[in-house]
C-alpha cells in the first residue's frame, strides 16, 4: 500500500477539477497474481513463501 500524490485525485490533466481548499488523499495499492509473489515485506520483517494460501509467520529478517 501507499499514498500517492494528492494532485492526482484534485487535477485531470494539469486542469484543477476541486474547489481551492479542497485537500487530498490518494491511498493505492496494487494487485498481483498469487504465482508471482515470492516474499512479504512488511514492517516485521521479510517472510518467505510463494503461492501460498496460509502464512507460515516466520519472518527470515527484521
Amino acid at each position: 500500500m501507499e499514498e500517492r500524490n494528492a494532485q492526482e485525485v484534485l487535477e485531470f490533466q494539469g486542469i484543477s477539477i476541486s474547489k481551492p481548499k479542497v485537500k487530498g488523499f490518494y491511498p493505492a495499492f496494487d494487485l498481483a497474481s498469487p504465482e508471482l509473489i515470492s516474499v512479504f515485506i512488511t514492517t516485521a520483517g521479510i517472510e518467505k513463501g510463494s503461492n501460498r494460501k496460509k502464512g507460515s509467520g516466520k519472518i527470515v529478517s527484521r
